[in-house]
């Protein structure tokens, strides 16, 4: 006598279930996980997957759940996604818990903020008002229209629409305050701009720094 989990697995992990108590049209791929969502959540393979919300889904991976509703998570291990529209995309450990965030990928990222995206890397977090991280690891974009394109422990911070294109170390901590790339540069006044290099500092509003090394505008 073989168990419904081992037919399924002989026929290629094809068999779907209705889960009556997830409501109507909630359905789970035997032995993937559980479709509680009411109505209409998903969970399409994987392993221990939930979808808890309605109209939520799991498409595979293992240890993922979708909780928000109208959320998503496609794949990955131990990822969330908990706010309504919510998207984890796949990777590890990654969680969208904004309104209408988005982790692409990557592990253990976080994008928090409402409309917020993150793209992929490590340890990277939108925290703000459509605030976005394309990748790298540990940078964070704190304020409302922060972008961060990638790079290492970088941060973009100001008031609104600061940003950090690249490099490593570097700061953006005003109102449309900018750094294209480098090391341990910092932009803090509103408008501020520096290109690149290395110890800059544009402090002054509208002011700018090109490049080069431990210069201050």
């Amino acid at each position: 006598v073989y168990t419904i989990e081992e037919i399924a697995a002989a026929a290629g992990g094809g068999l779907f279930e209705e889960n009556i108590t997830g409501g109507p049209q909630s359905t789970q791929r035997v032995g993937s996980g559980t479709a509680t969502g009411s109505p209409a959540s998903t969970v399409s393979g994987g392993l221990n997957n939930t979808a808890s919300n309605y109209a939520s889904t799991v498409g595979g991976g293992m240890y993922n759940t979708s909780s928000g509703p109208g959320s998503t998570v496609g794949g990955g291990g131990g990822n969330t996604a908990s706010n309504d529209t919510s998207t984890v995309g796949g990777g590890y450990g990654n969680i969208s818990s904004g309104y209408i965030s988005t982790v692409g990928g990557g592990y253990r990222n976080t994008a928090s903020g409402d409309y917020s995206t993150l793209g992929g890397g490590y340890n990277n977090t939108a925290s703000a008002y459509i605030s976005t991280v394309g990748g790298g690891y540990n940078n964070n974009a704190t304020s409302s229209a922060s972008t961060i394109g990638g790079g290492l422990n970088n941060t973009a911070s100001g008031n609104y629409a600061s940003t950090v294109s690249g490099g490593v170390e570097n700061t953006a901590s005003n109102i449309f305050a900018t750094v294209g790339g480098g090391l341990n540069n910092t932009a803090s006044s509103t408008y501020s701009t520096i290109g690149g290099g290395y110890g800059n500092i544009s402090s002054g509003s509208n002011s700018i720094v090109g490049g080069g090394r431990n210069n201050t505008a």
